[in-house]
């Protein structure tokens, strides 16, 4: 069937007779004008962002190493922790897949949006090449009024709905799944109190606060979902990353003052999540974008099986991304808070190495998923490599720099002592970060590709082997190491699996770069034992100098060997050209 024009969906039926008798190059360029727009939205709205998550990770860092473990105690540090992991854990499960459905299927629920500096249309016709119009070439052009298949004999689209309802849509879903995280809870709740009990009998005192932080993590998330969908994310952002920051430091300080008790303390960590929930809402509902109501008459079945297998799908893989949080888990569970308290301040330091993915990732994937639907293997082969490579070079080079100013930061920060034993923890959790970043790449190929259902079976695997390792590693004399080692092991038997299954389809993202990298971090590796065991006690250097003197010294030498053996050479192409 020859294609046609189509256009979106608006009050008064199908419309754009007028549109099909515009000129070739007058569609043209209201086509640039429309994608001009959104992408200067987007392009705002990212910088925004940015600046947000970097004011986030300062303060964080702040709060992390100088307030945090000078004001509470381990077990205290531990607690906070191990309530707001399991509250992540749960609400990630409770959302069924929402937020991954709300990104995927927005673009079909989108009606014409009057956000602010839409680009008005020429003598008053609907821009149907706009950013608000959800599609513009289709196999059919309906007539006047006449209803789209698929909802033919269904009660007619309600008027006045923004984007039909699937804002309704995304906070109805998630309460459901909310209800059955709330039945489970409660069913058994006692065989988890008797598990904390014993070794982390804080937790117990506040477990029944948890349902409460899994409600507020849930819609904070749902709501900072829909603002992402309609382009903006630069509010979600500061709510997110510098917001409950703020609201927690200043519960830290009230508390460290003893001029809250403990019990309060709790509750307004609580709390911070809560009046994130709010604000996030509130912004919504200042778009004027959003409403509680469902366009029942819009939906058609076929669509809706659709997005409710999409959302099971997603509802299974989220586990992958919370790994993470069983460590913590289990050694509340295992070992007490207090380690736990210790493995949270190392996890921070870690978390440090996979920031520069969360760039790399989001740029990368939509290439890739385009070349993976064209089923250009050649290029998903060479995406592959180059996202691989360059994100192995950013994170090793990032924890080996952690790494070797370890001692000087453990000196600087409060209480930095009882906290230096997690320096082992930050090696491991710090190379799990590196497998992660480096070849969570092949997730993204798999996951565009036809084979995506595997996913599940290797997801399946992934989680059985961390809670199994975790539970068989964790022992009296190596939690903390035992935790770490649990999600290393597990990412690597993950990522083998996945990188096999992709060799079917010939690609590979390993290359010898990945081995020049490794051989030079092993050489850098044991001249940093050598420095430190000989060249600084013999200079006898103030700590903080030795540590500018080592970093420097060491990271001229990380830099000139990756230059120099050409590890990239797109990086030495960049280096050449600027």
């Amino acid at each position: 069937m020859p294609y046609q024009v189509r256009v979106g969906w608006v009050s008064g039926g199908w419309e754009g007779r007028r549109f099909l008798h515009i000129g070739h190059n007058k569609r043209r360029k209201m086509a640039l004008e429309g994608k001009n727009h959104k992408m200067g939205i987007i392009a705002r709205q990212s910088i925004k962002g940015a600046v947000a998550n970097y004011v986030g990770v300062a303060i964080g860092f702040f709060v992390s190493f100088f307030v945090l473990t000078r004001y509470l105690t381990q077990e205290e540090i531990g607690l906070t922790r191990v309530m707001v992991d399991a509250a992540l854990l749960f609400s990630s499960l409770a959302q069924l897949g929402t937020n991954a459905s709300l990104v995927r299927f927005f673009p079909w629920f989108k009606t014409p949006s009057p956000l602010r500096g839409t680009p008005p249309s020429k003598g008053g016709e609907h821009n149907v090449l706009s950013h608000s119009s959800p599609y513009v070439l289709s196999h059919s052009s309906p007539s006047q009024g006449e209803v789209p298949e698929g909802r033919r004999g269904k009660k007619p689209s309600q008027e006045g709905i923004p984007n039909h309802g699937i804002f309704g849509l995304s906070v109805l879903v998630p309460l459901a799944g909310f209800c059955l995280f709330a039945l489970a809870f409660l069913l058994f709740r006692e065989p988890l109190l008797t598990v904390y009990a014993q070794n982390s009998p804080l937790v117990a005192d506040y477990f029944y606060l948890i349902p409460m932080l899994t409600f507020f993590a849930l819609y904070t998330t749902v709501f900072e979902t829909n603002a992402s969908v309609l382009l903006r994310i630069t509010v979600p952002k500061l709510v997110r990353e510098v917001g409950i920051r703020l609201f927690n430091l200043a519960a830290y300080l009230l508390y460290g003052y003893d001029l809250i008790s403990l019990d309060v303390f709790v509750w307004l960590f609580c709390g911070s999540y809560g009046l994130a929930m709010v604000l996030n809402l509130m912004y919504l509902r200042s778009l004027g974008r959003i409403s509680f109501r469902i366009d029942r008459g819009f939906l058609d079945r076929g669509k809706v099986r659709e997005m409710a297998r999409y959302s099971l799908f997603m509802t299974a893989t989220v586990l992958a991304g919370n790994i993470p949080l069983f460590n913590s888990l289990f050694l509340g569970a295992k070992a007490g808070l207090a380690l736990t308290g210790v493995y949270t301040i190392a996890s921070y330091i870690a978390n440090v190495v996979e920031v520069p993915y969360r760039s790399l990732g989001a740029i990368s994937r939509p290439v890739i998923a385009t070349a993976v639907k064209e089923e250009d293997w050649d290029e998903v082969n060479r995406l592959g490599k180059q996202v691989s490579l360059h994100q192995f070079i950013v994170s090793i080079s990032i924890l080996y720099l952690i790494y070797i100013n370890l001692d000087t930061l453990f000196a600087l920060i409060p209480n930095g002592a009882d906290y230096a034993a997690g320096k082992s923890v930050v090696l491991i959790l710090g190379l799990a970060k590196v497998v992660n970043s480096s070849l969570s790449v092949c997730t993204d190929i798999l996951n565009f590709s036809r084979h995506y259902a595997w996913s599940l079976l290797y997801i399946a695997i992934l989680t059985l082997a961390a809670i199994g390792l975790n539970n068989a590693l964790i022992g009296p004399d190596s939690a903390i190491e035992g935790a770490a080692g649990a999600t290393l092991i597990s990412y690597l038997a993950y990522f083998a699996l996945l990188m096999r299954q992709l060799w079917h389809e010939d690609v590979n993202v390993l290359t010898w770069g990945h081995l020049k990298m490794v051989a030079i971090m092993t050489a850098l590796a044991a001249l940093y034992v050598a420095w430190t065991a000989i060249a600084e006690p013999a200079l006898g250097m103030h700590p903080l100098l030795a540590a500018v003197v080592r970093t420097a010294i060491l990271g001229a030498l990380l830099a000139a060997a990756i230059l120099g053996w050409k590890v990239s050479p797109t990086v030495n192409a960049m280096v050449k050209r600027h």
